[in-house]
């Protein structure tokens, strides 16, 4: 059994780094039998990233790639690394019209869109993702005049589903597009067809956006895409960096603190 196990260890390594080999081996005593045994070489398992700081050493440019945030679970994202430092889980993204983001709870739940262009990663994975561990937020933010802007927030979070995927954070800790997200925290997540915000009437309907509403937005950049910058709650809006005229441009994006 030990030559056998021997040489089933050396065929893999030479042709991988860091992978699992699993194999059986048979038990000793009079019960005889198989047994699965599960070998890691070279560290953890399969040096698998678990989140887009760790993907950068293989993967140093911005891009879609896979990681894997638990043991046997693979999820496609996309990854900032040109953005202060890198290592950014990009969640959100509207850059044109493409996606249509007035959607029900069941598609914001599950996610939309195209990693490459416009999309939204989805509530679930995004509780599983900020699950465990903590993180800073960061908000980029394109006007139609091209300037650019940003927010950042500390200890971000996001619930599960039985608590509607309220919206959790410490502070805004800086950013020249100025702070249209505290008006927000704790507040529940809301879509056409489900009210969960603080107003008599469904601020998700009314402005034609899902999002953390409160009674109603300070920004909601899941809003309708405008093709110019045209005033209106009902657009892609964060107040504080350019009132209610409609953004060109909008990622919201995490990394480990």
């Amino acid at each position: 059994m030990r030559e056998a196990l021997a040489l089933c260890l050396l065929c893999v390594t030479a042709v991988v780094m860091s992978f699992d080999v699993e194999v059986q081996v048979g038990l000793s005593g009079g019960g005889g039998g198989m047994q699965r045994r599960v070998w890691t070489l070279g560290g953890r398992r399969g040096n698998r990233p678990r989140n887009c700081v760790e993907a950068r050493r293989r993967h140093p440019r911005s891009g879609v790639v896979n990681i894997y945030p638990k043991r046997n679970h693979r999820l496609r994202v996309y990854c900032d690394q040109d953005t202060d430092g890198g290592g950014w889980l990009v969640f959100q993204r509207r850059q044109d019209a493409s996606v249509n983001f007035t959607r029900n709870w069941a598609s914001y739940k599950r996610g939309f869109g195209d990693l490459s262009g416009s999309f939204w990663l989805g509530l679930d994975a995004l509780h599983k993702l900020t699950s465990g561990q903590t993180y800073k937020l960061r908000v980029d933010l394109t006007k139609w005049t091209s300037a650019k802007g940003y927010a950042t927030y500390s200890n971000f979070s996001i619930s599960g589903s039985s608590d509607n995927y309220r919206l959790h954070f410490n502070r805004f800790t800086g950013g020249n597009a100025g702070d249209s997200l505290t008006y927000h925290k704790n507040s529940h997540y809301s879509t056409v067809d489900a009210d969960h915000d603080s107003s008599s009437s469904s601020c998700a309907k009314l402005y034609h956006g899902a999002w953390w509403h409160n009674n109603c937005h300070h920004s909601n950049l899941n809003g309708i895409y405008k093709s110019s910058r045209v005033s209106g709650g009902d657009g892609v809006v964060w107040q504080h960096f350019d009132t209610l005229h409609s953004l060109k441009l909008s990622e919201m994006k995490f990394k480990p603190m």
